[in-house]
C-alpha cells in the first residue's frame, strides 16, 4: 500500500470520528430508567426466578450483597404487616428492602397472580404501606425503549416503529413523575406500556437500535412527546385538550394519514337514561339534555352543556365527560372528543373519529405514513412542528446503544433539523396519500393518552390518597 493511500486512509478515519464526535450534542441521558411493575394489581405474593448467571440478593439497603441464588433459582415474596417475607434456599426472613441484581446477562422472571414477564436491569422490592409489594425495575433506557415500541405500537413497519422509539425514548427522559420519587413510570397505560423484555420483538429491537440515544428537541430541551392511537384526520393544539400553555411544536393539522386507522371514523350510541344516570352518578347532577356547548377548530368538542331539570346550565370539558362515559358505559365508547352528538327518540347518537386525545403523533398516521415510503424523520416532522432530532450519549455507556442493544450497536447520525428537506436517500417512491385499506389494528389498550407535565402532577395530586400508580391519561 502506498504511503499516500495510508494518509487518505488516515484522513478518512479521522473525519468519521470527527463526524461521530459532533453527532453527541446536549447533555448525557439518563442510563437508567424506574418503572414501577404491575401496579394496579396491588399485589401481595410473587415469585422472582434468576437469569442463567444467577441473582445476587441485597437486604435492607446493604451495600454488599446478602447472598446468591443459583442460576434458575428462585425467590418466593409475600406481605407481612409492613414488611416484605423473603423465601429462599437460604430460609426465610423479613426485611424492609430487598434489592435483586443479576450476576450476568440475562433476564429474571418475575410471577405474580399468574402474569409471568421478564426483566433487565434490577428489580427494588418494598412494602407499599403495607397493603402490597411495591416492585421497582431499574432497566437500561434501550431496552425501555424497545418494549414500549413492541408494546405502544406494535404494527409492522420499521420506519414508525423508529418514530415511535425516539418518542417513547423523549417521553421517558421528559415527563417524569413527580409526586413520588422511588420511581419514574408505571408500566401501563397511565404513563407508558411497558412489559419487559420478553414482550420485545425483533422489530422493535431494531428500531430501538437504529436511534438508540436520539430525543426530540425544541430550543435545545425535550419536548413533551406525547401521542394518540389515531387522530380521526386532524391533530389537535395541546391547549385545546387540556388546560395547559400552547406548545409551539403541539399544533393542530390536518391528518389524511390517519384514514388507514381503523377507528378514523366510529358511530356510538347510547340511551337517554344511561347516559343521564353516568352523569348523575358522577357529578351529582340530573341532567334533563346534553348537548356540544363549544367545539374547537380542529372539529373536537371542548364544552359540553349539561342542562338540568331547573337552574342553570353547567358546561364540563369534553374531555371529562369522555372519561365519564367511558367509565360509566365501557371503553368502547367515545374513543375520543372529535365527535357531534344528536338525541333522537331516547337515544344519544354520536358520530365521531379518532382514539385518544389526538395530541402529537397519530400511531395509525405514522402507519400510514411508512406504508407510503415516508422516513422515520419526516413522520416526526409531520406531528411534531420545528423540533430536531438530537443525538445525545447515554450515562453508562460508551456509545449511544446500551443494554439490550450493546451487542448491535449502529453509528449515531449527524444532528440534523426534522423539519428541513430529507437526505436524498430518505425520499422514495410512493403514494401522496395512504391507501384506504385495513391495517394490523393497535389493540384498544394501547389507544396511548399522554398529558402534558402539568396536567400529570395535578391528576396525580388528586388521586395520591387513594393510590400510588397515578392517572396522567384523558381516560
Amino acid at each position: 500500500m502506498t504511503r499516500t493511500s495510508l494518509r487518505s486512509i488516515a484522513l478518512l478515519a479521522a473525519m468519521l470520528f470527527c463526524t461521530a464526535a459532533s453527532a453527541a450534542s446536549g447533555p448525557d441521558l439518563r442510563g437508567t430508567l424506574r418503572i414501577r411493575l404491575l401496579e394496579p394489581m396491588t399485589p401481595k405474593e410473587a415469585t422472582v426466578q434468576a437469569g442463567p448467571y444467577g441473582l445476587a440478593v441485597y437486604l435492607n439497603n446493604e451495600r454488599q450483597p446478602r447472598y446468591q441464588i443459583g442460576p434458575d433459582g428462585t425467590l418466593s415474596l409475600s406481605m407481612r404487616r409492613d414488611e416484605v417475607t423473603v423465601s429462599s434456599q437460604h430460609g426465610t426472613q423479613g426485611v424492609k428492602t430487598l434489592r435483586l441484581m443479576p450476576l450476568g446477562p440475562g433476564d429474571m422472571t418475575l410471577n405474580v397472580k399468574g402474569t409471568t414477564r421478564s426483566y433487565s436491569g434490577s428489580l427494588a422490592v418494598t412494602a407499599d404501606r403495607g397493603e402490597a409489594l411495591r416492585l421497582i425495575n431499574h432497566v437500561p433506557l434501550e431496552d425501555y425503549v424497545a418494549s414500549v415500541v413492541a408494546s405502544e405500537y406494535g404494527l409492522s413497519d420499521l420506519e414508525g416503529s423508529k418514530a415511535m422509539a425516539v418518542i417513547a425514548r423523549t417521553y421517558g427522559l421528559k415527563v417524569i413523575n413527580s409526586s413520588d420519587d422511588s420511581y419514574d413510570h408505571v408500566d401501563h397505560t397511565a404513563s407508558q406500556v411497558y412489559r419487559g423484555s420478553r414482550a420485545v420483538t425483533s422489530l422493535a429491537r431494531q428500531a430501538a437500535q437504529a436511534t438508540a440515544g436520539q430525543v426530540l428537541t425544541y430550543d435545545g430541551r425535550l419536548i413533551e412527546a406525547v401521542y394518540s392511537s389515531s387522530s380521526g384526520g386532524h391533530t389537535a393544539n395541546n391547549e385545546d385538550v387540556w388546560s395547559s400553555d400552547p406548545h409551539p411544536y403541539l399544533r393542530g393539522k390536518p391528518d389524511p394519514w390517519d384514514r388507514v386507522s381503523k377507528y378514523h371514523r366510529w358511530e356510538y350510541s347510547v340511551s337517554e337514561d344511561d347516559l343521564h344516570r353516568a352523569i348523575e352518578q358522577s357529578l351529582g347532577l340530573k341532567p334533563r339534555s346534553i348537548s356540544v356547548a363549544e367545539s374547537g377548530p380542529d372539529g373536537r368538542a371542548k364544552r359540553i352543556a349539561l342542562e338540568p331539570h331547573s337552574g342553570r346550565t353547567r358546561t364540563i370539558a369534553a374531555d371529562e365527560f369522555r372519561r365519564i362515559v367511558r367509565g360509566a358505559l365501557g371503553e368502547a365508547g367515545l374513543r375520543s372528543t372529535r365527535f357531534t352528538m344528536k338525541r333522537k327518540r331516547g337515544t344519544y347518537r354520536f358520530e365521531g373519529g379518532g382514539f385518544g386525545h389526538g395530541v402529537g403523533l397519530s400511531q395509525w398516521g405514522a402507519h400510514g405514513m411508512a406504508n407510503a415510503g415516508k422516513s422515520y424523520d419526516e413522520i416526526l416532522n409531520f406531528y411534531y412542528t420545528g423540533v430536531r432530532i438530537d443525538q445525545r450519549r447515554v450515562q453508562g455507556a460508551s456509545t449511544p446503544a446500551a443494554g439490550l442493544l450493546a451487542s448491535a450497536r449502529a453509528a449515531p447520525p449527524t444532528v440534523r433539523q426534522v423539519n428541513a428537506p430529507p437526505p436524498a436517500s430518505a425520499v422514495t417512491s410512493g403514494r401522496s396519500q395512504p391507501a384506504d385499506r385495513a391495517a394490523q389494528p393497535v389493540p384498544e389498550h394501547r389507544a396511548t393518552e399522554r398529558k402534558t407535565v402539568a396536567a400529570w402532577n395535578e391528576s396525580s395530586n388528586r388521586r395520591a390518597a387513594k393510590r400510588t400508580g397515578k392517572k396522567r391519561r384523558g381516560w
